[in-house]
């Protein structure tokens, strides 16, 4: 299976989207939210987030969330996301990176203990996203803690009747809808590197959305081949 649509076609239609991104939190929010009730990042040391955006969450996160001494690295597809986001976080430079890259191939730091992505993985196909989650899994090892979040299909009449139309419109002009389309989470998770430990849907304004907190389990991660040959 492959991505609907392809990272040129995502950089360009987030570089024009911009600040426009930040109009989605009347439906966004109320998921977001409760994956940070769910997640518990109180302990966190260094945290990734997988699609800043505007920055929105980042300053949210870096101000009243995690830890004064956490560091943040955002990565995003976009140059003008990443611009927006570094304004917001400015206040926070000396513990905040921002780098541009696309969610699929996101080099992921090794001393990263929390990631997470919010309607990010509804951009991407299921083997991206299944590749993602283990590049996470390489790179990291436990103990490391995951926090998701993206859109899916309705579980009410009103939810499925709006959730299968946007799937339709995402089907026919994935670009209308910035790439996103409704998904089922939950399968895609290994149950052999991840451990879920909150599982939930959030309903807004007809819209359902999927929450996911697991942490990782299984065997110490793998070393990438330069530190191998350090050790």
């Amino acid at each position: 299976m492959t991505r609907t649509i392809d990272k040129t076609q995502a950089r360009r239609f987030y570089d024009a989207f911009g600040r426009k991104q930040d109009a989605q939190a009347f439906y966004e929010d109320v998921a977001v939210n409760k994956l940070l009730e769910a997640v518990d990042l109180t302990r966190t040391r260094h945290l990734v987030e997988i699609g800043c955006g505007t920055g929105r969450l980042a300053e949210r996160l870096l101000t009243s969330v995690l830890p004064r001494d956490a560091r943040y690295t955002g990565i995003d597809i976009s140059d003008t996301m990443i611009r927006l986001a570094r304004d917001r976080v400015s206040p926070f430079a000396d513990r905040a990176r921002l780098v541009r890259q696309d969610a699929s191939e996101a080099d992921i730091p090794a001393d990263a203990d929390a990631l997470i992505s919010c309607y990010v993985l509804d951009i991407l196909s299921e083997a991206d996203i299944r590749a993602l989650l283990d590049r996470i899994a390489d790179a990291t090892g436990p103990p490391c803690r995951l926090g998701l979040v993206s859109l899916t299909p309705g579980d009410s009449p009103m939810t499925r009747a709006i959730s299968s139309a946007w799937s339709l419109i995402h089907r026919l002009r994935p670009l209308t809808v910035g790439g996103c389309r409704p998904l089922r989470l939950a399968p895609l998770i290994d149950p052999a590197r991840w451990s879920i430990q909150h599982h939930s849907l959030t309903r807004a304004f007809g819209l359902c959305s999927e929450i996911i907190v697991a942490d990782r389990i299984g065997p110490e991660r793998v070393p990438n081949p330069s530190e191998a040959a350090q050790g």
